[in-house]
């Protein structure tokens, strides 16, 4: 009887305990996600921003500047800064991806069975 009781104090505790680690694991994995997104869209705006900077650049009256130059170089080294942690930001790109071809290969199925049933 007395082992009973243990064992059950035992699995509660456990079961707890198990509760509390999948509600950690989803609250952390809620935030990797929002990096992830944030990420990507500050890569794109660093990304334009580079594009804009370098036209600026080869304007006839800015061509040569070396303040402008510098910030090129600068801007070219956030960027790859940024691209080293591809692999947090793609998180979300490979899941949008991966939704995308669901929900494309559901529709191809649906059109095929509708033909099927004109058909038949």
């Amino acid at each position: 009887m007395k082992t009973i009781i243990i064992l059950s104090i035992f699995c509660i505790i456990l079961i707890i305990t198990i509760m509390f680690l999948v509600w950690y694991v989803r609250k952390i994995l809620n935030e990797l996600l929002f990096v992830s997104e944030n990420m990507g869209d500050f890569l794109v705006v660093i990304d334009n921003y580079a594009e804009h900077l370098e036209t600026v650049y080869n304007m006839e009256t800015y061509y040569g500047d070396e303040t402008i130059q510098g910030m090129i170089a600068h801007t070219k080294a956030v960027v790859e800064e940024i691209t080293q942690f591809e692999s947090i930001y793609s998180l979300t790109t490979d899941l949008e991806d991966n939704i995308e071809y669901e929900d494309e290969v559901e529709e191809e199925i649906d059109d095929e069975e509708e033909f099927i049933e004109n058909a038949g």
